[in-house]
């Protein structure tokens, strides 16, 4: 049984406390459909703020941050930079294919030239091994015309002076 003195029909009383915090709303059952967000809120504070002149185009832009328009600036700058990318891919497949062929080149280029300094070595060689086969023939004609006078001194010495003109060569 309860004690009549202390039920007397009322309720306790609770303290009610103010706050913003959306959890708090909620359980209070505050409707949020007719009111516009915080972000709304500071969008229209920052439009009003430079219509009358109190903040630049640079601070209203910030306080606008994430307006329509600037969404709108952004994802044309987003759809611009998708085109760079684009048109910088295809330049660089362009490059890549042009390098290719330039080392292809490189290549057919570089076994050329090793073939014409082989052939050079070969050929300079060649002109070596000719010089010294005349050097050798000059001193081996030089002994022989040597001997072959030494053997024909009387035939030499009429055919130098046969004429008055291989004589005039001769001395």
């Amino acid at each position: 049984m309860k004690n009549p003195s202390l039920d007397k029909g009322k309720k306790p009383w609770v303290k009610k406390v103010a706050t913003t915090h959306p959890s708090a709303k909620r359980k209070r059952g505050d409707s949020q459909l007719g009111s516009p967000s915080v972000e709304e809120l500071w969008v229209q504070l920052g439009l009003r703020l430079k219509e009358l002149g109190e903040v630049g185009p640079y601070v209203a832009d910030q306080l606008n941050g994430g307006s329509p328009s600037r969404i709108a600036r952004l994802e044309e700058k987003v759809t611009e930079g998708e085109k760079r990318a684009r048109e910088l891919r295809s330049v660089i497949m362009r490059q890549t294919d042009e390098l290719a062929k330039l080392t292809k080149i490189v290549g057919t280029v570089g076994a050329e030239n090793l073939h014409l300094k082989k052939e050079n070595t070969r050929l300079m060689d060649e002109v070596s091994q000719l010089k010294e086969v005349l050097e050798l023939k000059e001193r081996e004609l030089l002994g022989w015309a040597r001997v072959w006078v030494e053997e024909n001194k009387t035939e030499v010495a009429w055919v130098l002076t046969s004429t008055p003109e291989a004589t005039m060569e001769s001395f």
